[in-house]
């Protein structure tokens, strides 16, 4: 390995530690500067190239953190927050995924995809039929979401209650 290559390794080491340790952090008062939103840009299309690529699977680290380091720049940017839920739900860290979708859906919820997301992964996350017809009915009667999305969920709690499966089974 050239000297190139190992500073090239130690540094993106030590920019996925930063990222992992500095996520935690509240979100600025402050719009972010020029420049903040340019580097958040290049690396949100950094890490677009990466998931991208053939080897994508073996680069998932790296694109972890472009993808943190992105949102650290831009908090809350939908682009970012989405490609954050993404790569989340394909390493099976469902919950941050879910995190992920809410932050997108907070700062657009008028947008129908998100909000499809973010009942998508809810749903799934439950264990039981039990629990996501439960929590389809709570996204129904939630007046703070959209009329779209708790239409969405009530067609999904209709075509899964167990009440109406019953009256279409014959006696």
């Amino acid at each position: 390995m050239t000297k190139n290559a190992l500073a090239l390794v130690v540094l993106l080491g030590a920019c996925a530690a930063g990222a992992i340790a500095q996520t935690t952090r509240p979100a600025p008062t402050t719009a972010p500067e020029e420049s903040d939103v340019l580097a958040a840009e290049s690396l949100v299309r950094s890490a677009v190239s990466v998931a991208n690529s053939p080897d994508a699977r073996a680069r998932a680290g790296r694109l972890v953190a472009l993808s943190e380091f992105a949102n650290l720049l831009r908090p809350g940017d939908a682009q970012t927050t989405r490609l954050l839920a993404g790569i989340y739900e394909t390493q099976g860290r469902i919950d941050r995924a879910i995190e992920a979708v809410e932050t997108c859906l907070r700062a657009a919820p008028q947008d129908q995809g998100v909000g499809l997301e973010w009942l998508r992964l809810n749903t799934s996350n439950r264990q039981t039929a039990d629990a996501r017809i439960e929590f389809l009915q709570s996204v129904v009667t939630r007046e703070d979401l959209p009329p779209a999305l708790r239409a969405s969920a009530a067609s999904a709690w209709r075509r899964t209650s167990p009440t109406i499966i019953r009256v279409r089974l014959p006696t």
